[in-house]
């Protein structure tokens, strides 16, 4: 009997661990899919942007193009055409972003090149990048270097480590002319068994420790009011832990040379 009431237990017990598990995984899902909201709207500026200097070059090249068939001048237009096309293709990639960042994902990890991740993360920053004068190196080592994630999610930690690396050069102390704004994105083939490090690195000023304990609570955030949630590094952590991976700020000599501030990814590699 005593044995039985044991077992009892111990199913009932294992029961509620097995429903608290479902629940946590739901809502970390939530949070997810609610970050990637926030940070829609905080890259809708530049999306305006993005959006907005092809459709008016679609405009002046079908309106020249008009002109140009009816003035028998076939070969031009046709020129025009083309442009418009490869207009409309770039629009279609800036918008295939937005609507699959929005969506909630829950596919397994899966072989995600890094290359292709990284140009997707850089491309939701663009025009800022061009704005603030940023010159951005990108080292990847073999260039087919994978990892395994979700592309999705991994945008979207690239992007907010992207998106902070602008935001400590933007605000930090003005920067001198030796000393010029840079973004670096590094990663290498790692050792068999090992996890695959990136390396989301700027020439901003360097984490406070004070500031670096506190980096992934909920809502902690260094940014003026109405700029930051505090949510993003939290939420990139989380879904870093999601593919089995690890997300933290670079100490000491982890940080590249000339750079203030770092970030490191572990993530598994693919093979």
């Amino acid at each position: 009997a005593s044995r039985a009431a044991l077992q009892a237990a111990h199913d009932s017990l294992e029961r509620r661990v097995q429903e608290r598990t479902a629940e946590l995984r739901a809502a970390q899902a939530e949070l997810v899919h609610a970050g990637q909201l926030a940070v829609l709207g905080q890259m809708s500026a530049g999306m305006v942007h993005e959006l907005n200097q092809p459709l008016a070059a679609l405009r002046t090249l079908s309106d020249n193009a008009v002109l140009l068939l009816e003035r028998g001048r076939a070969e031009e237009a046709g020129a025009n055409l083309g442009r418009i096309a490869q207009l409309v293709q770039r629009l279609g990639r800036l918008t295939a972003q937005l609507k699959v960042f929005a969506h909630k994902r829950t596919e397994p990890p899966e072989p995600v090149p890094l290359d292709q991740a990284v140009r997707e993360a850089l491309a939701l920053h663009a025009q800022r990048v061009r704005d603030m004068g940023v010159a951005v190196a990108v080292a990847l080592h073999p260039p087919t270097l994978a990892v395994l994630a979700e592309e999705t999610r991994l945008v979207q930690v690239l992007g907010n480590l992207l998106g902070n690396a602008l935001d400590a050069m933007a605000e930090g102390a003005p920067h001198a002319p030796d000393r010029p704004r840079r973004i670096a994105v590094e990663a290498a083939a790692p050792p068999p068994g090992a996890p695959c490090r990136i390396v989301v690195a700027n020439s901003g000023p360097p984490i406070p420790p004070e500031v670096a304990a506190r980096l992934f609570e909920p809502f902690f955030t260094t940014k003026p009011a109405g700029r930051g949630l505090g949510l993003g590094l939290m939420i990139s952590a989380h879904i870093v832990q999601a593919f089995g991976g690890a997300l933290r700020p670079a100490r000491g000599e982890e940080l590249p040379p000339g750079m203030g501030a770092a970030f490191l990814v572990d993530l598994p590699a693919a093979e």
